[in-house]
């Protein structure tokens, strides 16, 4: 047969509850790991710190409901554990870069040509005020149907970003699985809003304002400065989306 058509008759595992555990590390490998990194390196901290580090980062994938457990993101665990025994403290970025998602090519994907950054920006925004969406689980895309509304939470599922939680009666509800994805979601949605109402972000300016914060508890500059070079060039329309949560990102990527 021509390889197009054997590939046409794989089976598809991944939401299968009986092959879940495949898709991950679960609590058990993830607590012996835990157990043999802390013997083998006490001065690294313990292994319960140890273990909740990882719960909080990588923890938290679901992609059946008809399991209980989730699981861990493996190349995470390991990228964690490998620059913790290097260095013997924790890695400054979280995130292992060769597992960073580039939402360039989901732009691409999820928002057609002809739409403003407004339909992806509202969506975005939701997911992150939240921490959940609805919607269907698909687990075929066609090129009819791939830039509406309802393709993108299955989008974010299947590139990691969010993960099953629950099903009500309109629907799944999608959440993003943990600290580490949601920073990603938080950092996404700062360049969109940079990018979208070309705004320019002044470094050194912003690192004094944090340093004041920081050292002085002095948040006042750092206020003035968002009002000044965020706040005062957006809409009345783009200010409907400058929620409390909006306000946190702005300051936490600042």
């Amino acid at each position: 047969f021509p390889s197009h058509d054997t590939f046409n008759v794989v089976t598809h595992l991944t939401l299968m509850p009986e092959f879940h555990a495949l898709a991950g590390l679960t609590h058990a490998d993830v607590g012996r790991a835990a157990q043999l990194f802390s013997d083998a390196f006490p001065e690294c901290g313990s292994q319960e710190l140890l273990k909740q580090e990882l719960l909080d980062n990588y923890d938290h994938y679901r992609f059946s409901l008809d399991v209980q457990e989730t699981l861990f993101n493996p190349d995470m665990v390991f990228y964690y554990l490998m620059q913790l025994a290097s260095q013997k403290k924790p890695p400054t970025d979280l995130l292992d870069v060769n597992c960073r998602i580039d939402y360039d090519k989901l732009r691409m994907i999820a928002q057609p040509p002809e739409l403003t950054d407004d339909s992806y920006l509202e969506s975005l925004i939701e997911t992150v005020k939240t921490g959940t969406t609805k919607g269907r689980l698909l687990t075929s895309f066609s090129a009819y149907h791939l830039h509406s509304a309802l393709t993108l939470p299955s989008l974010l599922f299947y590139m990691g970003l969010l993960t099953l939680e629950d099903e009500d009666f309109d629907g799944l509800r999608f959440a993003i699985p943990n600290r580490v994805i949601k920073q990603m979601h938080w950092q996404e949605l700062y360049e969109l809003l940079l990018r979208q109402k070309h705004i320019k972000v002044n470094i050194p300016e912003v690192q004094h304002c944090l340093g004041l914060m920081a050292w002085r508890g002095s948040l006042e500059p750092l206020v003035e400065l968002i009002q000044k070079h965020v706040l005062n060039m957006l809409s009345v329309q783009d200010m409907k989306y400058m929620s409390e949560e909006v306000i946190k990102v702005l300051i936490a990527l600042s």
